[in-house]
């Protein structure tokens, strides 16, 4: 999987926490046994390019 494509994967995920949970974790999942690691820097350019905000998302789960 490419970084724009999991970039866009997490988008679409990030509407609601449990959905965007799912999606990190099968793109984990998914790249586990490849060498090619896209999640955390997708992760990280969405953060801060501020298309998704992952202390917003990910603060419930911490509540």
């Amino acid at each position: 999987m490419s970084l724009k494509e999991i970039k866009a994967r997490l988008i679409a995920a990030s509407k609601t926490e449990e959905d965007f949970l799912v999606q990190i974790n099968a793109s984990y999942l998914e790249e586990l046994c490849k060498e090619d690691k896209v999640l955390a820097p997708a992760l990280y350019k969405l953060h801060n390019s501020q298309k998704i905000n992952l202390f917003e998302i990910l603060s419930p789960a911490y509540s």
